[in-house]
């Protein structure tokens, strides 16, 4: 059995304003995020508000804040109102 075209699985990857750059991992507690990137940076946020399980504000060192979501199938988004800067993480990786 062959799965539908155009369902496929990609290699772990992120990206930072549609641009894939590596892999990325995302790493959640209770009041914190960390995003761990395949080339070492690390980034850490704080959380600032909640408004439901998978919609969190974030503030990173820089006093930027960060709006973070999770959809239903498991991808991630961190997006930055302010300057337009945005992360993806598929769960299921980059098709290319």
């Amino acid at each position: 059995m062959n799965p539908a075209l155009g369902y496929q699985y990609g290699e772990s990857c992120c990206t930072y304003n549609g641009e894939r750059l590596g892999d990325c991992q995302f790493y959640a507690s209770k009041n914190r995020l960390r995003i761990e990137w395949s080339d070492g940076l690390v980034e850490s946020y704080e959380l600032v508000s909640q408004s439901a399980l998978t919609i969190k504000t974030y503030a990173d060192k820089r006093g930027g804040l960060w709006e973070y979501s999770m959809g239903a199938q498991g991808n991630q988004f961190l997006y930055n109102k302010k300057n337009g800067n945005a992360i993806f993480k598929p769960l299921r990786g980059c098709v290319d």
